[in-house]
């Protein structure tokens, strides 16, 4: 598993496997971790990311605001190569976040994946 921190140090993740992007956004009540129970099945398919939200494990708070957290996953599909026809799955609050990306990512998406949403 390799750490990644984005250039600008503010958000971070750790990236296992190779093949087509997996990015998976934990919950608020939970944090990365919470993927490492299926992070080995699902990194022999995926090349899979699992971000930290802003104020987890080195990423950096942010202000307030879905916006903001979502503009996180932005910068993170930037910073850590995260190519074109991915697949976002978020959990939790990390899937608002990722439908609020989704929204102003568009086709650039492969798949989303959403789960127990607010």
């Amino acid at each position: 598993m390799n750490t990644l921190t984005s250039p600008d140090g503010r958000i971070t993740a750790v990236r296992a496997g190779t093949g087509p992007d997996l990015v998976l956004v934990h919950s608020l009540l939970a944090d990365r971790t919470a993927f490492d129970a299926v992070l080995p099945a699902l990194s022999a398919r995926y090349r899979v990311t699992l971000l930290n939200l802003p104020g987890f494990h080195g990423s950096q708070p942010v202000a307030k605001g879905i916006g903001n957290y979502a503009d996180c996953i932005a910068r993170a599909f930037a910073s850590f190569d995260i190519k074109p026809g991915a697949i976002l799955a978020g959990n939790g609050f990390g899937g608002t976040l990722a439908l609020a990306y989704a929204q102003s990512a568009g086709a650039t998406l492969g798949k989303l994946l959403l789960c127990d949403v607010a």
